[in-house]
């Protein structure tokens, strides 16, 4: 999306992809891509709660394709305090990442 694209439609998108985790597992090419696009709207205001619902739905539906993007993964563990979410939202995120990133070891 351009950056003047309106948060609304922004966030539709991010609903969607969510909503698509499941087929995101089953073609996992595009893992790369919808991170990106996910990781890169998290500090747009009034998109940070979006991107944390589809990044949990991504980690609980691609846990093993998303094995490869693990320095991604700690990158956006490491950022969640800059988000400024709610407390449980910030946990179920963190509970997701720790899933997939204890799959590393």
């Amino acid at each position: 999306f351009q950056p003047d694209v309106h948060v609304a439609l922004q966030s539709t998108a991010l609903g969607v992809l969510a909503e698509m985790a499941r087929w995101f597992n089953m073609h996992p090419q595009f893992l790369g891509d919808v991170l990106t696009f996910v990781c890169g709207r998290a500090h747009v205001t009034g998109l940070g709660l979006a991107c944390m619902s589809t990044l949990c739905d991504l980690a609980e539906s691609c846990q093993n394709n998303l094995l490869p993007h693990f320095d991604t993964l700690l990158q956006v563990a490491a950022a969640v305090d800059s988000l400024k979410l709610e407390t449980p939202a910030v946990i179920q995120l963190l509970g997701a990442l720790g899933y997939v990133i204890g799959k590393v070891s």
